[in-house]
C-alpha cells in the first residue's frame, strides 16, 4: 500500500493506492501516535486508488490500516504517516539480526515536501552520526555502529530537521545483539559423483561470516567412531554442504554430525556446537578388480539395501567403479496399458541399479514366502525401447529369489491382463509377401510384429525357420513404440521353399506361427500377371513380379497400330513403392496418354521391359 503524501497537513487529502490488480470493499481505520484509533473500520470506497480527507489530527506520527478484497482474498496493510512534520521511519538494520561480530548499518525512509536539512541517528538517547541520502526517500548511515557486546539492546531513533528547522523523530527501533551464531546440521544423504559422499546440509542462521568444523561419527559396538571431517565457510545466512567421501557399511547405520563454529572476528576456536543424529541406509558401494564388491575397501563383501543382496566376485572388472542400489518407489510403465505394479510387502515396488560397468552379476531378492508362492512375474525395464520384459528367476529359499543382471538395470514385479496374441506381417524388398512369391537367392525380408503391450525383441524370444529347420537369427531388429521390425537377408537356393516366424509379446503370449511359401529363382525373371479390370472404364492395374531388383523397369502402352501413347516407369507413377525392386508389384494406368488426354475406346497393347546391368 502507498500513501501520497507521507507528510500531510491536518484536513489534507491523501491518495491511497495498492499494487493489486483489482480491489473492492476498501475499509480504513486511523490510529493516533499512542495507538488509539479515532474511528471504527470505515468504508472508504469500492476500489483503490481512493482519496481520503484527513480529519483535524494533531501533530505527530500516525498510522492507517487499510483492508480490501482482491480476487476473493482479504488483504490488510498498515502504513505510517506524519501529520504537520517530516515523515521518518527506520526500515531496517544491516544485518537484520546482528551478532557480536557485526558492524551495524541503518536504513531510514524520510519525506518532507518543505525540504530536509539534516537526518541523524540517535542511539540509546545519544547522537551517533548523520545519515546520507542513497535514494529519493532512503537514508543510510555513513558511520556504521561498531560490533556490540552480546546481549546489548540498542534503542535507535532517526531524527529529521527540515528546512524550517522543525524537528521530527521516528518511532523507536529496538535491536538486540545476538549471541554467537547458530550453525545447524539439517540432514544427511548419500550423493554420488566420482566418490561415495555422505553429504550433510548445514545452515548458518546469521549474516556474520563464520567457519564451521564438521565431524561425522558412526555408531560401532555401541561406541561413536569418528569417520570424517570437513570445514565449511559461510559468508552469511545460507545453507552449505559438508562432504564426507569414503566407504560405508552395508545396511542402515546410525550417524552423528557435530558442528563447531569459529567466528572470524574472534580468536577462540570453540564457540558453539550443534549436533544432528540420524539413521541412513547405505545405497552405494565400490566394486574393484582386487576385491569385487566391498563396503569397507579392505575386504570382499556382500552389498545391497534392505532385502537386496549383490555379490560381485574379485577379478570380474578391470577398473574400480561405484554401484548404486536404489529402491523404486514409483514404477513407471510408459507404453504397456495392460500392465500394473504388484504392490509388495516392502516399502518399495522395485529396484534401480546404477553401475557404469557392463559385467554380469547375480541378485538375491527376499520378497517373502507368499510372494514366491504366488508365482509373480519379475520384469526388467529396457530403457532404450521403454519396455518391461520378463526375467526368469530361481528360488533360493521359500522367501528369496535369485536372478541375473548386467550393468545398470531396473526390476519390478508386474501383473497384466494381456491375453491377446501379437500379430506379424511380412514384406519382401518393401513389397507385400504373397503366397509363392518369387525370390532371388539373397532377398531382404522384413517381419513386422505388433502388440499393444510391446514385443519381446530379445533373440531367445524369436524363432525363425527355413524349410522347417531352426535358424540362428542374424538380423537387424528395430523397435518403435509397441512394434518391432525384424530384417533378415537369408542365403537361399532353389531347394528352399518356406519361411516361418514366431514371436512373443511382453506378457509371454506367443503369436501364431507365420508361414510363408516362395519360389527361388537363381536368375532374373519377370512374371506378368496381366491387367485388371479388363476391359476398364477409367483406369486399369498392371500386375507383375520381379525375382530380383533391376536398374529400370518400364511399362509401355501401344495402340493396335503400334503407336506408343504412354510409358510408365519409376519416375512418373503415383506409387509408394519402387517398381524396380524385386517382388510383386501393381502399377496403375489412368487411361491417359503422355499429354494427359484420355484415350479413346478400343484395344491397346502393353509391354513390360526390365533392364539390368
Amino acid at each position: 500500500m502507498t500513501i501520497i503524501p507521507l507528510d500531510p497537513e491536518p484536513g489534507e487529502d491523501i491518495e491511497i493506492s495498492s499494487n493489486s490488480s483489482q480491489s473492492d470493499s476498501v475499509f480504513y481505520q486511523i490510529f493516533l501516535p499512542d495507538n488509539y484509533s479515532i474511528n471504527q473500520s470505515t468504508l472508504l470506497g469500492n476500489a483503490l486508488p481512493e482519496t481520503l480527507t484527513l480529519p483535524d489530527l494533531s501533530k505527530g506520527m500516525h498510522s492507517i490500516n487499510i483492508s480490501y478484497k482482491s480476487d476473493d482474498v482479504l488483504f490488510n496493510s498498515s502504513q505510517l504517516f506524519s501529520v504537520a512534520g517530516s515523515y521518518v521511519n527506520i526500515r531496517s538494520t544491516i544485518p537484520s539480526t546482528p551478532t557480536i561480530c557485526d558492524s551495524i548499518g541503518v536504513i531510514a525512509e524520510v519525506s518532507d515536501r518543505n525540504g530536509i536539512s539534516t537526518v541523524q541517528l540517535i542511539m540509546n538517547g545519544e547522537y551517533w552520526a548523520d545519515m546520507m541520502s542513497i535514494d529519493s526517500n532512503l537514508y543510510t548511515l555513513g558511520k556504521l555502529i561498531p560490533p556490540q557486546p552480546s546481549g546489548t539492546a540498542l534503542n535507535l531513533i532517526c531524527q529529521v530537521i527540515d528546512a524550517n528547522n522543525d524537528t521530527t523523530i521516528s518511532l523507536p527501533y529496538i535491536i538486540n545483539i545476538s549471541d554467537i551464531p547458530n550453525i545447524v546440521p539439517l540432514n544427511g544423504e548419500f550423493r554420488i559423483n566420482d566418490e561415495i559422499n555422505l553429504v550433510v546440509d548445514i545452515e548458518s542462521t546469521t549474516t556474520t561470516p563464520v567457519t564451521a568444523s564438521t565431524k561425522l561419527f558412526i555408531i560401532t559396538d555401541d561406541q561413536w567412531q569418528l569417520i570424517g571431517k570437513d570445514t565449511v565457510s559461510f559468508n552469511g545466512i545460507e545453507i552449505k554442504q559438508a562432504k564426507f567421501p569414503g566407504y560405508y557399511p552395508f545396511g542402515k547405520n546410525h550417524y552423528k554430525v557435530v558442528t563447531n563454529a569459529n567466528l572470524t572476528c574472534m580468536s577462540t576456536d570453540l564457540v558453539t556446537d550443534d549436533t544432528l543424529t540420524f539413521d541412513l541406509e547405505t545405497n552405494a558401494f565400490w566394486v574393484t578388480p582386487e576385491l569385487g564388491s566391498t563396503d569397507d575397501g579392505i575386504n570382499h563383501s556382500l552389498i545391497g539395501i534392505n532385502n537386496i543382496e549383490v555379490d560381485i566376485p574379485s577379478g570380474l572388472v578391470t577398473e574400480s567403479s561405484i554401484l548404486q542400489i536404489l529402491p523404486l518407489l514409483d514404477v513407471m510403465i510408459p507404453s504397456q496399458p495392460d500392465f500394473e505394479v504388484i504392490q509388495s510387502e516392502d516399502n518399495y515396488n522395485g529396484i534401480d541399479i546404477i553401475w557404469g560397468a557392463t559385467s554380469d552379476y547375480k541378485i538375491n531378492w527376499t520378497i517373502g514366502k507368499s510372494a514366491v508362492q504366488s508365482n509373480n512375474k519379475l520384469y526388467r525395464y529396457f530403457e532404450e525401447f521403454r519396455i518391461w520384459l520378463p526375467i526368469i528367476f530361481a528360488e533360493v529359499s521359500d522367501s528369496t529369489i535369485n536372478f541375473p543382471s548386467n550393468g545398470s538395470a531396473k526390476f519390478s514385479f508386474l501383473e497384466n491382463t494381456d491375453v491377446e496374441k501379437p500379430t506379424i506381417i511380412a514384406t519382401v524388398n518393401d513389397q507385400q509377401f504373397l503366397r509363392n512369391n518369387y525370390l532371388n537367392t539373397n532377398p531382404t525380408i522384413q517381419f513386422t510384429a505388433y502388440d499393444k503391450n510391446g514385443i519381446d525383441y530379445r533373440t531367445d524370444s524369436i524363432s525363425f525357420w527355413i524349410n522347417n529347420n531352426s535358424q540362428e537369427l542374424h538380423s537387424e531388429i528395430r523397435v518403435s513404440s509397441n512394434t518391432i521390425i525384424i530384417t533378415v537377408n537369408p542365403i537361399l537356393t532353389k531347394f528352399d521353399s518356406t519361411f516361418a516366424l514366431l514371436v512373443q509379446d511382453a506378457a509371454g503370449n506367443p503369436s501364431d506361427t507365420l508361414q510363408l511359401s516362395f519360389i527361388v529363382s537363381e536368375k532374373l525373371d519377370l512374371i506378368d500377371y496381366g491387367n485388371y479390370p479388363n476391359p476398364f472404364a477409367e483406369s486399369t492395374i498392371f500386375a507383375y513380379e520381379l525375382t530380383d531388383a533391376v536398374e529400370k523397369l518400364t511399362i509401355t502402352i501401344y495402340t493396335v497400330e503400334g503407336r506408343k501413347i504412354r510409358q510408365l516407369d519409376n519416375d512418373n507413377i503415383v506409387s509408394g513403392a519402387n517398381i524396380n525392386f524385386a517382388g510383386y508389384h501393381e502399377v496403375e494406368w489412368d487411361g491417359k496418354n503422355q499429354d494427359g488426354i484420355p484415350v479413346g475406346n478400343g484395344n491397346y497393347f502393353y509391354q513390360i521391359r526390365a533392364k539390368n546391368n
